[in-house]
């Protein structure tokens, strides 16, 4: 029996989706309003050495994501092992990160991004 194709497989072997055909998790990214905190570096025990972690609010939940991880504690990132709009998000409210692709505009963005973009 053929295995079925993952959808996501191509996003968690690369950097991320191809940017000509964003999938669901970044266009919620990119529009949704998630606010990101600023990193703070904190000593995790189960990781060797200092990590550097953002903590992002979507709506009246929070989550804790780790670039340096590519961990997110949030249920889709948890169960279904995946990129999660968390990470996606702070990955371009990190500046240097990614890129927010040249043809998105701006003002499909979500407030909070589209803020922090605006301060650059």
């Amino acid at each position: 029996m053929a295995a079925t194709p993952d959808p996501t497989a191509a996003e968690t072997e690369t950097d991320g989706p191809a940017l000509a055909d964003p999938d669901d998790r970044t266009v919620r990214a990119l529009t949704e309003d998630l606010h990101v905190a600023p990193a703070r570096v904190h000593n995790d025990h189960e990781l060797d050495g200092p990590t550097t972690s953002h903590v992002v609010y979507s709506g009246e939940d929070r989550y804790e994501v780790d670039l340096l991880a590519g961990m997110c504690d949030c249920p889709d990132a948890l169960h279904r092992g995946v990129r999660c709009k968390h990470i996606r998000v702070t990955e371009f409210w990190v500046e240097g990160h990614r890129e927010v692709p040249a043809w998105v505009e701006t003002d499909a963005l979500g407030d909070f991004l589209a803020h922090r973009l605006a301060d650059d």
